[in-house]
Order: C-alpha cells, then sequence, then structure tokens
C-alpha cells in the first residue's frame, strides 16, 4: 500500500490542485491529511470539497476546530485570528459540518496513527514538537496506544520531519527517502502543502510504502503569487513586520545554531511586542499557530 501523507493545507486551493496529480501520478491508495485544512488563506470551501470528493481521510487541527467554534482563538497570533475571523464568515453549512465531523486522532487501517500536533499532552493541546527532546513525551503515548502502532504521523510544525526511537534514543532523520526500521518507533511530519515554513517554499508531502517500509518525501512548485493576491484581496494577508519570510529563515538557522540564545531572545520580544500590534491575549509573534 502507498499512503499519501498531506498537512497543513490552509485553504490554498493552489497548492492543493499541484500535489494531487503528483499523489495521483505516484499511485498512490490513500491520502490521509493530518489537519488544518482551513486558515491563513482565501479558498476554504473550495478546499474542503476537493478534500470531501477526493475520499481523503482527515483528522481535525487547531485551525479546523476554530473555525467552527471548537476552539478559542484565543492562541493564535494576531495575523492567524484576523484570517479565522474572516474564514468563519465564509464556511458553508456543508463546509461546517464536514469540519465539526473531524476527529482529533485516527488510527488508518491499523497500520499507523494520525494527530494533528501531539500526543502528549493531549491532541488538543496543540503542542509542537520541534525537537527530539519534544517528542519524548509522544513516543511514550505511541508505546502505549492500545492499536499498538509503531508510526505516527503529525503535522502543524510546517516542517517536514523524521523522528525515530531506537530502544530508548531518539534520533533525527534526513533525507528525501528514508528507509523505516520496522523495529523501531517513528513520529513523521509531511510538513506543509499551503504553507511551507522552512527554507523550501514549496507545497510538501510524503508518501509512505508499507510494502517497501519506506518514507519519502516531495516538493511540488505552485501559483504561490496567486494565492497571496487573493488572500491580499480578502484582507487577511500578513507580509509586513518581523514575520516577514526573509526574517523567519534567518530565525529558523539562529534557533538551530544558537538555540539558548534564541530562547532568551524569544522572552524579550515577547514581552516587548505584548502591548503593542501583536497583542491578542496571548498570542506570541514567534508562534504561528
Amino acid at each position: 500500500m502507498k499512503y499519501a501523507i498531506v498537512s497543513d493545507i490552509h485553504a490554498n486551493i493552489e497548492a492543493l490542485n499541484a500535489v494531487l496529480p503528483v499523489i495521483e501520478a505516484e499511485h498512490s491508495d490513500r491520502i490521509v491529511c493530518l489537519g488544518d485544512l482551513v486558515g491563513y488563506y482565501a479558498n476554504p470551501n473550495d478546499c474542503l470539497k476537493i478534500i470531501e470528493d477526493s475520499g481523503i481521510i482527515c483528522i481535525s487541527g487547531n485551525h479546523d476546530r476554530a473555525a467552527v467554534g471548537l476552539k478559542e482563538m484565543s492562541r493564535l497570533w494576531s495575523g492567524a485570528k484576523h484570517a479565522m475571523i474572516w474564514t468563519q464568515k465564509q464556511l458553508t453549512l456543508e463546509s461546517r459540518r464536514f469540519l465539526q465531523s473531524l476527529p482529533l486522532t485516527q488510527i488508518i487501517d491499523g497500520l499507523f496513527l494520525a494527530v494533528h500536533s501531539s500526543l502528549d499532552p493531549d491532541p488538543d493541546a496543540d503542542f509542537y514538537m520541534q525537537s527530539e527532546d519534544d517528542t519524548r513525551p509522544t513516543f511514550n503515548t505511541l508505546m502505549q496506544h492500545p492499536s499498538h502502532p509503531m508510526i505516527c504521523f503529525f503535522g502543524h510544525t510546517h516542517h517536514a520531519m523524521v523522528y525515530q526511537y531506537d530502544n530508548g534514543a531518539i534520533h533525527k532523520m534526513a533525507g528525501n527517502r528514508i528507509d523505516l526500521n520496522r523495529s523501531c518507533y517513528y513520529l513523521i511530519n509531511p510538513g506543509s502543502v499551503g504553507q511551507s515554513r522552512d527554507s523550501d517554499k514549496r507545497a510538501s508531502f510524503l508518501i509512505y510504502d508499507t510494502d517497501q517500509s519506506t518514507v519519502s518525501f516531495y516538493r511540488v512548485d505552485y501559483d504561490s503569487k496567486n494565492c497571496l493576491q487573493k488572500a491580499r484581496q480578502a484582507g487577511i494577508l500578513y507580509e509586513e513586520g518581523i514575520l516577514s519570510g526573509w526574517l523567519e529563515e534567518i530565525k529558523i538557522i539562529a534557533k538551530k545554531q544558537f538555540p539558548t540564545l534564541c530562547g532568551v531572545a524569544k522572552k524579550m520580544i515577547r514581552k516587548r511586542w505584548l502591548g503593542g500590534k501583536f497583542s491578542d491575549g496571548g498570542g506570541d509573534p514567534y508562534d504561528r499557530r
């Protein structure tokens, strides 16, 4: 079996329409989406219709729950909250019903577990797993899961990533194609279809081949200019300030090279900006949820 794993589409129909033909060309048997179907961009209903019509298996992300009132928006940063208020006004009754029906987690064909953010402290907590230490509690929960899956796919961070748990040691793995050890546990992130946040801004997804026991990562070009233009026309595009693309890339590099210093800087920036432009009841300008 081949499973195409996608995540964080965020109402980006240009990216979704670019990714689906590639998935079909790779002869995938099923498509699984790890949540955040809506938010940020301007085609929520169109994306949801394509997802439903395509028979994509979906779980709920924090933006999906916020869109239908199942989650408070207080933890969204100001730009995400602004786009979410717009999204709520656009959703059709059918779209609302679909988003309300999505589960927080799901075991897929008895083979692997799907969650949007993490299993610990719980799937509704929207915890970011961005390092080996971050993943340990979720690995512990995965190993105790009653269905006994060895693999959990997750999204939320918008970064493609593979973490391997081998006899207590956790390793971050790199590469476009990774051979999985059937005796190890894995937490695997396909990256984001609609809003990649690493150095490659193309749409990202992966294919899990159960026969070969491999995951292969894909990047697909799409018409990002049209997507951004529609968001700009809708009044929901945030480009300015410290979340601009070039500074986001600098942040990624700095976080890898100087993690302690970046942690201190993050706290200082949060204190400075609360009460200013980004004051939204707990929003963090570095925390794009």
